[in-house]
């Protein structure tokens, strides 16, 4: 049996130590501990709150996540290498809490006009989306209502008008011819000449 001594326990509890502080623990932001370190300005250490804080919870709350996007999205926006990313915290920030400020933030007048300007593009992200999403569908056509509303000029196909107008046509055509030679007819009967008077010689015995 391995017996330890006082000094051996001690050592290896100072050399675990470290260890065991960074060890993410699971359970709920610390919020305090975050709040120091950023008003400290050691934003490096925020995120790695944050990081060991999401590495042991694959869920969590919507207070905790509207803390963790409102830190991060101050924290990488003010690092020009890492403004875009910070960027996508704020929409994610505005995305769970619209009316989400950075008032408690305290933050350069740059990053407010950032936040501003990410707004703007959520808000306009979102009333486009609510238009395309409330838009009325069109409504179906019923076949009376097309066919009263057809356009002057236009072709009917409606089965047996082509027929009908075929026959009309020719009933038109034939009238017309008949009109045509009734009319040629009374013509050359006005103008054909009269015939002369013939005088018969009667023979006398």
């Amino acid at each position: 049996m391995v017996r330890f001594s006082a000094l051996t326990m001690l050592v290896l509890l100072g050399f675990f130590s470290p260890v065991l502080c960074q060890s993410p623990v699971s359970g709920a932001l610390p919020h305090e501990k975050l709040r120091l370190q950023y008003n400290e300005g050691n934003f490096e250490e925020v995120i790695r709150i944050i990081q060991d804080f999401q590495k042991a919870n694959s869920s969590y709350s919507r207070q905790d996540s509207i803390v963790i996007a409102k830190h991060l999205s101050v924290v990488y926006t003010a690092n020009p290498a890492t403004r875009e990313l910070g960027q996508k915290y704020m929409h994610d920030l505005l995305r769970m809490m619209p009316s989400a400020e950075l008032v408690d933030m305290y933050v350069s007048d740059e990053i407010y006009r950032i936040f501003d300007r990410v707004r703007k593009e959520f808000s306009l992200r979102q009333a486009a989306d609510d238009e395309i999403s409330g838009a009325p569908e069109p409504k179906p056509v019923s076949t009376t209502q097309a066919a009263s509303e057809k356009p002057s000029g236009s072709i009917d196909n409606t089965p047996g008008t082509s027929e009908k107008n075929s026959n009309a046509k020719y009933y038109w055509i034939a009238g017309s011819a008949a009109l045509v030679t009734a009319g040629v007819t009374a013509y050359l009967l006005s103008t054909e000449p009269e015939p002369e008077d013939k005088i018969h010689v009667v023979p006398i015995d």
